[in-house]
């Protein structure tokens, strides 16, 4: 079960009121220089000691450009920079949601097709009519009426539940869970509902979901340290995830919900897939972004008041923008009207995360998050 923050979501609840505080202050030009950004992310690092290192990237009208502050673990003296390898989380889902608009516009399904005409059996239990049929896009905003997780691992190690876990068990799982109407149906996050998605893209794709993910995307954009399992040359410059507590987080495998969480990347990569993705038509990635900001459900995480494909949506104004998080550690976002892309990555899983400090770096008017010792603001 995610894990919420309580300052973060204070800052969000006084978002209306700061968004007017500080519009006649907004800096120009926005996003800041990176000298500034470097004494941001130094104090991110003082405030969270468990961490060691942190890297953002920014893609703008200008080019791109990478600033990390901080070492890839304790005891290690070598720094952070644009190919440190991150484990990136929930950020996988934005590629799971890519990978189907992909699908869309090559005419291999629609997103209003039902998951049950993708999925082998026990996905033929799955309603394909009626009030209970759950849609691709249902999958991808969130709004599928699916549960969090699924309820029928049999972990070996309780530290790593999802070990093994296979696509069988999570289309029994589906199968036979009590469908929720759509007229009941509201947000709610989850990786069952992106496992059952990677599993459907897989299955009419003709080959497994990492495969297409390689073959679509991360091989034509040259995304060589984006992939379940980084190599031997990703591995060598992994940073080492801490928990909050300062122990060391032990590596988490997801078998059939490897499309809502299992994607090592890096801060190099991640700008790449931003400004291929802001590159709208013109670009490799084609209308992906078209389609995956278009289709709007109520909902979302934080400060959004809409989920997309595999994003979340707030306004403030007439600025709009569409972030993922990935387990409090991981951060993308962009502003597609200025032409804006961030990228925050960081080793220490907590939760206080980076979410606020990504969102300020696209939208000045973000309160940023309390100085340590502080009160959040109400």
């Amino acid at each position: 079960m995610r894990r919420r923050n309580l300052i973060f979501a204070a800052a969000l609840a006084a978002l209306p009121l700061a968004r007017g505080a500080l519009a006649a202050a907004t800096p120009a030009p926005w996003p800041p220089a990176d000298g500034e950004i470097r004494r941001m992310l130094a104090e991110r690092l003082e405030s969270a000691p468990a961490g060691t290192g942190i890297v953002v990237g920014v893609v703008d009208p200008g080019g791109r450009r990478i600033i990390a502050e901080g070492t890839r673990a304790r005891g290690d003296s070598r720094g952070v920079d644009g190919d440190t390898v991150f484990w990136i989380a929930s950020l996988t889902k934005v590629f799971t949601a890519t990978l189907l608009c992909q699908m869309a516009d090559q005419r291999e399904l629609t997103l209003d097709e039902p998951v049950a005409e993708l999925l082998p059996k026990p996905g033929d239990r799955l309603p394909r009519a009626g009030a209970n049929v759950i849609t691709l896009a249902d999958l991808a905003t969130m709004t599928s009426g699916l549960p969090p997780w699924p309820g029928n691992p049999r972990p070996l190690d309780r530290q790593n539940p999802f070990a093994g876990y296979s696509a069988a068990a999570l289309l029994s799982f589906v199968a036979f869970a009590p469908p929720v109407p759509i007229s009941r149906r509201r947000y709610v996050y989850s990786d069952v509902g992106y496992g059952l998605l990677g599993q459907a893209l897989a299955h009419r794709g003709g080959t497994g979901w990492a495969a297409l993910i390689q073959a679509r995307i991360a091989g034509p954009l040259g995304l060589a340290d984006t992939a379940v399992d980084p190599g031997p040359g990703g591995v060598g410059r992994q940073a080492v995830e801490y928990r909050e507590d300062g122990v060391p987080a032990r590596r988490q495998d997801y078998g059939a919900l490897e499309s809502a969480g299992a994607l090592n990347s890096t801060a190099n990569d991640l700008s790449t897939l931003l400004a291929a993705l802001l590159e709208g038509r013109r670009g490799p990635l084609g209308p992906a972004l078209d389609c995956m900001l278009g289709t709007r459900r109520p909902g979302g995480q934080g400060p959004s008041n809409e989920a997309a494909l595999g994003w979340s949506v707030y306004r403030d104004g007439e600025r709009e923008i569409a972030w993922k998080d990935g387990f409090h550690h991981a951060f993308i976002g962009l502003d597609r009207a200025a032409g804006l892309g961030v990228v925050v990555l960081t080793n220490q899983e907590s939760l206080g995360g980076v979410n606020d400090l990504g969102l300020r770096l696209l939208d000045p008017n973000f309160p940023p998050a309390p100085e340590k010792g502080q009160a959040p603001p109400r």
